[in-house]
């Protein structure tokens, strides 16, 4: 599997991947519960290149946002979220995004972490927030989530948070994302 996502050129291919009733779930549930930290990181990995081409028109996005939801559990690697980045940059899926159970719930969770390690899987959430805060269409389903509201706030005004890490390299520019993001949302309360 891992292969074929990676490697193929024809949209059929990922298509007929997505549409078997077993690889997404199946990818997702290793990516959780493999013994094997190889097998859980390829898992993770084809989850994200599928996710790269599977979108909202394909009769399977439903369910590979299922499984990228049940996946993110797993953050030793950026790979899940990423995908969810991934996914938010095209405008037409973040609709689908943002009413698909269990989607925001994860980006509030990645967005999160504070952990050593998980600063890369939290900066690609809050991307991925940000992002999916300019579709006019999901503002108001974004702005009743609590969790989202309160990451973005965090994220916005926090004096030790991940965006000051980009202060000290002199990038203004993901506060001020975080920013707007905050006010498209705001502006839908």
């Amino acid at each position: 599997l891992f292969n074929c996502a990676r490697y193929s050129t024809e949209a059929s291919t990922i298509e007929l991947m997505g549409q078997h009733p077993d690889v997404l779930p199946a990818l997702s549930a290793s990516v959780l519960s493999d013994y094997s930290a190889d097998v859980r990181a390829y898992s993770a990995r084809t989850l994200e290149w599928l996710a790269a081409d599977i979108h909202y028109d394909s009769s399977c996005h439903e369910r590979l946002l299922d499984a990228l939801a049940e996946a993110s559990l797993w953050t030793k690697t950026n790979c899940i979220v990423e995908a969810l980045k991934a996914q938010a940059t095209i405008a037409e899926n973040r609709k689908a995004l943002v009413q698909h159970n269990g989607i925001l719930d994860a980006l509030a969770t990645l967005a999160s972490l504070h952990g050593v390690n998980d600063g890369e899987v939290r900066q690609c959430a809050l991307a991925a927030i940000e992002r999916l805060a300019h579709e006019p269409s999901t503002r108001n389903i974004m702005a009743a989530h609590e969790a989202i509201m309160t990451e973005l706030t965090r994220a916005t005004f926090s004096s030790s948070g991940i965006l000051d890490e980009y202060e000290e390299e002199g990038d203004e520019k993901s506060r001020k994302l975080m920013r707007s993001a905050l006010k498209y949302l705001a502006e839908a309360l």
